[in-house]
């Protein structure tokens, strides 16, 4: 569930990156993600760093991961099947050569600094099989095109992104299919549709409702041992709410990915965020799913399920220019018509 959207490496012939493409991406992370998942297992001795030893960091031979928003490591650390300790969240998780060892830095609302145990020579060979592409950070461009940018926004090659169709998948078949996986009787007397073609399932446990716009509602008014997490954890209950939501989208989500945006936790209520993402590109055109516990109890989820299928882009320093000073440069899907998407710069 926590998975990056932006890889890219550092050696000493340049800078190669993975963005807006997931198969570069899963690629990257099965020859990487073992470094990271190291270096958070080990590290030690945090302290805060000024931005501009991170930025100096960031331009040494090293990897460094971007996720979709601010994380707890504990939940990066989670989907690599290690621990970490108690760090600051961090949208950017970097490996940095350094002092003949390897540092982990951490950039979120402020920046971090740890040492690992992980083997500076392992990670330059691992760094030297890369070979430049001509991406690099906003910070890294002498031109000026990019000085309204974020610091950290990620410039790569021009990508071959296409607009995307985003289809409703809540047809008969499918809304009987998911409320029997849910343990209701599709066919039942807890079955009920209204006027507005929205499909309801009650039972006295839990209730199931599929609007005729493809929006799911599942509520849980009692504990069940189905719908909980595993134990009272952060971690234990964002993998409870991955699976969930796998269950309710049944493989209808075409060429889109749920990742993990957002924990929050308030008043013993943990809510659960994720995002679709179509190529690596976060699609700001369809409402997040969200999952709530209280406590390890799974209460209530919802999201908006849509097949996406991908169907010239501005350039990125053209669009560079017209940002607000300080703005990040990403790519967004953005609804463009009923069911239509267009992939766009966003600040």
């Amino acid at each position: 569930a926590a998975q990056p959207i932006a890889i890219t490496v550092q050696n000493t012939a340049g800078r190669m990156s993975a963005q807006y493409d997931f198969a570069a991406l899963d690629n990257a992370f099965e020859q990487l993600g073992g470094y990271l998942a190291q270096a958070l297992d080990s590290a030690q001795g945090g302290r805060a760093v000024s931005q501009r030893e991170l930025l100096a960091a960031f331009a040494e031979q090293g990897a460094a991961f971007c996720y979709p928003s601010a994380l707890n490591p504990s939940l990066a650390a989670a989907w690599l099947n290690v621990d970490a300790p108690e760090l600051p969240d961090a949208q950017w998780f970097l490996l940095a050569v350094k002092d003949g060892g390897v540092a982990l830095y951490l950039a979120g609302t402020e920046c971090y600094r740890c040492e690992t145990a992980v083997s500076a020579a392992a990670l330059e060979a691992a760094l030297d099989s890369y070979q430049p592409d001509g991406s690099f950070f906003a910070f890294e461009d002498s031109s000026g095109a990019y000085k309204q940018a974020a610091a950290l926004s990620l410039i790569t090659p021009q990508t071959a992104l296409v607009d995307a169709i985003a289809a409703n998948p809540c047809e008969a078949r499918f809304v009987a299919s998911l409320a029997s996986s849910l343990g209701f009787n599709p066919y039942g007397d807890a079955k009920y549709i209204d006027p507005a073609g929205t499909t309801s399932f009650t039972e006295t446990t839990h209730a199931l409702s599929v609007t005729a716009g493809g929006r799911v509602s599942f509520q849980v008014s009692e504990p069940l041992e189905r719908f909980q997490s595993a134990a009272d954890s952060r971690e234990s209950r964002v993998e409870a709410a991955r699976e969930l939501l796998s269950t309710i989208s049944g493989g209808t989500l075409g060429e889109a990915r749920l990742y993990l945006t957002d924990v929050s936790e308030q008043d013993g209520q943990t809510v659960c965020t994720f995002a679709y993402f179509l190529n690596g590109v976060y699609v700001s055109a369809i409402e997040p799913a969200a999952v709530t516990f209280e406590g390890t109890r799974i209460t209530s989820a919802s999201i908006v399920l849509r097949t996406l299928q991908p169907a010239a882009l501005l350039p990125p320093a053209q669009a560079a220019a017209i940002l607000r000073g300080g703005q990040p440069l990403a790519l967004r899907y953005v609804e463009r018509g009923e069911g239509d998407l267009t992939a766009a710069w966003k600040g």
